[in-house]
């Protein structure tokens, strides 16, 4: 009995199937939109007319920090080892923001200041 090849099936199962999607111009927008605030974000962009706030100056040295000790750490290290580097650094990084976090949450007494 022969073999048969790709091309001895018929059309009809090899027939591709599109899933099309079709969104209003609604949608559309809100998607853009979320995107453009979500680069703002990210990227740090400053807009015009926009305080800098102490939370931002805070997070910005803290990465800057970060970025540094990678730097100095993973200098002439094969990608496997900065790769892990990278890792801890954003694991203690992860760590100290949820302590601030803590820290910010605890309520302080009024009457005693503490």
């Amino acid at each position: 009995m022969p073999i048969q090849g790709p091309a001895e099936f018929s059309p009809r199962k090899d027939r591709r199937r599109a899933i099309r999607i079709e969104l209003s111009p609604r949608t559309l927008v809100i998607l853009v939109a979320a995107a453009v605030l979500m680069l703002i974000e990210e990227l740090r962009v400053e807009l015009s007319g926009q305080l800098e706030q102490a939370e931002d100056v805070e997070i910005r040295e803290r990465d800057d920090r970060g970025e540094e000790e990678y730097e100095r750490r993973a200098e002439g290290m094969p990608a496997e080892q900065a790769a892990a580097i990278a890792v801890e650094i954003s694991t203690d990084g992860h760590k100290e923001e949820r302590s601030l976090s803590t820290k910010a949450d605890v309520p302080v007494d009024a009457g005693t200041g503490s």
